[in-house]
């Protein structure tokens, strides 16, 4: 079941930056978004979010227009995101910071408790953000963008600066999350081998535009060659 359709966006700032991108995501597929630094990757991902908007195209999330000033909230609620670094409360504890987003959604502690649990920080979850590993603080965004169930999960750049036990946990972590959830997940990534493991399909974005690695003829590896290093 089709949950995500982007097509024909462009957004241009000083040059070209996304040129006539299109892409469909399924309903529990994780998706990797690869390319280097400077691709494209992070305006597509705030494109997605409402953070920004295309020159033109259009984005549906489960039916819902990204032009709906109307339904701008309803697309929102099937979304969460982690856009580079996550935006927590460094001097509030974790606890603190997952009952604000809580009590913003009206939630239950029922559904608090889950995440708490999800998150698997132990102790830590009472003490302060600021004390954390970025390891912590990563499985702690990743819980508070999943408090809200949402439909579409969005990581930009998840695995940077992790070590390696860190980037294999969090691996763990979304399959975890797709499993009992049923979260389809976009994972934006200058590095193919962090997102391989992690997906069912890869894009890879070059000069803008959006070359789907399960439709080529050329192999994963092949295209990141070419991509990367212009064999």
């Amino acid at each position: 079941m089709e949950l995500l359709n982007v097509e024909n966006v462009n957004k241009s700032y000083s040059k070209k930056v996304l040129d006539d991108v299109n892409f469909t995501i399924n309903q529990g597929e994780v998706v990797g978004l690869v390319g280097p630094n400077g691709a494209g990757k992070t305006t597509l991902m705030r494109i997605l979010c409402l953070l920004s908007n295309a020159d033109s195209g259009e984005v549906k999330l489960c039916g819902i227009s990204n032009k709906s000033r109307k339904e701008r909230e309803k697309y929102l609620s099937n979304l969460a995101a982690i856009i580079e670094t996550p935006a927590l409360y460094e001097n509030l504890s974790g606890y603190d910071n997952l009952d604000m987003i809580r009590r913003i959604n009206n939630l239950s502690k029922d559904r608090m408790n889950e995440i708490i649990e999800f998150v698997n920080i132990g102790n830590m979850i009472k003490h302060r953000v600021k004390e954390y590993s970025l390891g912590m603080k990563q499985r702690l965004a990743l819980g508070i963008a999943l408090i809200n169930s949402p439909k579409l999960l969005i990581l930009d750049e998840p695995t940077n600066g992790l070590d390696y036990d860190g980037i294999i946990e969090f691996r763990e972590l979304v399959a975890k999350v797709v499993e009992e959830n049923k979260v389809s997940v976009i994972i934006s990534s200058h590095i193919l081998s962090e997102v391989e493991k992690m997906c069912h399909r890869i894009l890879f974005l070059k000069d803008g535009k959006i070359i789907d690695a399960s439709v080529s003829e050329k192999t994963v590896d092949e295209m990141y060659r070419t991509i990367y290093r212009g064999e």
